[in-house]
């Protein structure tokens, strides 16, 4: 089985789109997790949904992350 990390992620620049195969879960979950750590360190994204699905179409872990607070 092949997966696919899936990441966009937006910033005042845009938005940047990008999706990786890996050939086992451990893989795709190691790259999933470096990831999200990179958009939490990141001030400067404002958006971010990071998924690993498999090559049937399954949605294996999913995280989205509203990093801007609302403004007051």
């Amino acid at each position: 089985m092949k997966y696919f990390v899936i990441e966009i992620e937006t910033t005042a620049d845009g938005t940047a789109k990008q999706i990786t195969e890996k050939a086992t879960i451990d893989e795709a979950k190691a790259l999933y997790h470096q990831i999200l750590a990179s958009v939490y360190a990141n001030k400067d994204i404002t958006y971010a949904l990071v998924m690993i699905v498999n090559d049937l179409g399954f949605c294996e872990v999913m995280e989205r992350v509203p990093t801007a607070q609302p403004e007051e």
